[in-house]
């Protein structure tokens, strides 16, 4: 190990910018391939390190998938679904995640698109493998015919198993009810591979 590395990772409680440098190793991860997610077998083994505290996996970690040909709830088929999860893991355990669904098309100017943007907002915990998100505020936007409406929903508190593979947090748990991605609907255990990003925060609000 080199003696730069060491000296870091020894002295990071106390200095705040080994963390650039422990930011920048963590985007240096070769993979960039985004796994689609799987449902998360009882008895199943994350990929990863799960003896990570909140300061080791302080940032934005990301999420997004597009899938063809989606059936939807109302027995209806959209040609297309983009979904996107974004959470930020911040300093004091404060947390913010911003979860995106768009329908049809995410041409904003075209009347079929559908979208969704829900915004958390609450304190977390992190240790053990068990990452914990505990809402105070939870808001929905939703636009439809190129109306855009806004509403406060229920906070749901939940729980994952979560380990940290280089560029990778590995996430395995329940579904929140405002997601729309079809593996949610069976109501198990979902594995989501969120990777590293440098994202402008905060994340423009739907338009």
């Amino acid at each position: 190990m080199k003696a730069w590395t060491l000296l870091c990772i020894v002295a990071c409680p106390v200095i705040a910018g080994c963390s650039t440098v422990l930011d920048r190793h963590r985007h240096a991860d070769p993979r960039t391939d985004r796994p689609a997610p799987m449902i998360f077998e009882k008895g199943s083994r994350l990929p990863g390190r799960s003896d990570v505290g909140p300061a080791e996996a302080e940032g934005v970690w990301s999420f997004f998938r597009t899938e063809q040909r989606v059936p939807l709830d109302e027995g209806e088929v959209a040609p297309f679904l983009y979904y996107a999860l974004h959470l930020k893991l911040g300093p004091g355990d404060r947390y913010e995640l911003v979860y995106q669904a768009y329908v049809n098309t995410r041409n904003l100017g075209d009347p079929r698109m559908r979208a969704l943007d829900v915004r958390e907002t609450g304190r977390f915990s992190l240790a053990a493998g068990t990452l914990q998100l505990e809402p105070n505020g939870t808001t929905l936007a939703e636009k439809h015919l190129g109306r855009i409406t806004t509403q406060a929903i229920p906070d749901e508190h939940r729980r994952y198993e979560a380990a940290l593979d280089g560029a990778w947090l590995n996430i395995a748990g329940p579904c929140a009810r405002y997601q729309v991605e079809p593996i949610c609907r069976d109501g198990r255990d979902v594995w989501y591979s969120l990777r590293a990003s440098r994202l402008d925060w905060p994340l423009p609000p739907l338009r």
